[in-house]
């Protein structure tokens, strides 16, 4: 038994955890955006100016609300979104050639995740995958 809990590397279980689930982080940053308007520091983006353009944009998504951006017109920056595991960070952003423009209207805060959701992914998504890990190098079971 000293043997396996000696032989745990708990910090590059989380970070193989994180590595192999960063889809789910990625579609947490858009589900912010594109449902609530919501950067990662908890605050809302930027009200559009133009009415007519907030209009046309609630129509094609109502979720957050009449005003409020989604930063995804033609789903270009959304497509581009990637994290990279970087050690004990993790970097966000988008491949898309207005990923420099929208950082610049809005904040680099568009990318990654609330607390809330940063909380939620690493319960639901990497506490397991990290369980599973012990329970494989000791043998017992997580109850």
């Amino acid at each position: 038994m000293y043997k396996a809990f000696k032989s745990l590397d708990m910090e590059q279980a989380t970070i193989t955890a994180i590595t192999q689930t960063k889809d789910r982080m990625i579609y947490l940053n858009k589900s912010q955006l594109n449902l609530d308007s919501l950067k990662s520091d908890g605050t809302l983006l930027k009200q559009y100016f133009d009415r007519e353009y907030a209009i046309y944009k609630n129509e094609l998504n109502p979720f957050p609300g009449l005003g409020n951006p989604d930063l995804n017109l033609h789903g270009d920056f959304y497509s581009g979104f990637y994290a990279t595991v970087k050690g004990s960070k993790i970097e966000f952003g988008s491949t898309d050639s207005k990923s420099d423009k929208l950082q610049r209207q809005y904040g680099k805060n568009i990318f990654g995740l609330t607390e809330e959701n940063k909380s939620d992914y690493a319960v639901e998504t990497v506490r397991p995958l990290v369980v599973n890990y012990l329970e494989q190098k000791t043998g017992l079971k997580a109850t």
